[in-house]
């Protein structure tokens, strides 16, 4: 579920590029960047409502992590950005996707259908009709859901980190 997010923020332009260097450490303080990292801040959200938690028992399993990891970036090409365009207008912009949950449930998948977890390995292929390909499409759906949260809760942090250095 790996995505792009932009947002454009009402900001002051100047204000944001004078503390730039400032702004950028408080981003790193607050939000967590690397393979497996925890959240520092525990985000609630509603999506850890959704009965569908406790349906699946991978997905019970893993909410926990889930509830730790949201609102974290990963490394690699996942990043986090401010920056001003042609109009010089503030936008922050992030990308990454659902973090440990999509991978842990990416790799039960494979391994239920048969598979070998790699990246010259053979594809794995069920039926959507089937228990396992409902369950997959199911969880899927889910861990979509909470990379689009993720990315929101992101990009509002860095605005109200943006906005405090400003007003400081």
């Amino acid at each position: 579920a790996c995505g792009n997010k932009a947002v454009l923020l009402d900001a002051d332009t100047e204000g944001v590029k004078s503390n730039i260097y400032r702004s950028m450490n408080e981003i790193q303080k607050h939000i967590s960047f690397g393979v497996g990292r925890k959240n520092d801040e525990r985000v609630d959200h509603e999506l850890f409502d959704d009965p569908l938690w406790d349906a699946i028992p991978l997905l019970r399993g893993l909410k926990e992590k889930a509830m730790a990891q949201l609102g974290t970036v990963g490394s690699g090409n996942h990043y986090v950005d401010v920056f001003v365009d042609e109009l010089s207008r503030i936008w922050v912009g992030v990308h990454f996707g659902s973090r440990g949950l999509g991978h842990s449930i990416c790799t039960h998948f494979i391994k239920q259908g048969g598979g070998v977890d790699g990246v010259h390995a053979a594809p794995v292929i069920f039926s959507e009709d089937s228990d396992l390909g409902e369950q997959y499409l199911k969880c899927m759906e889910l861990a979509g859901r909470y990379a689009y949260a993720g990315r929101d809760w992101v990009c509002s942090r860095v605005a109200k980190i943006l906005r405090g250095n400003i007003l400081e």
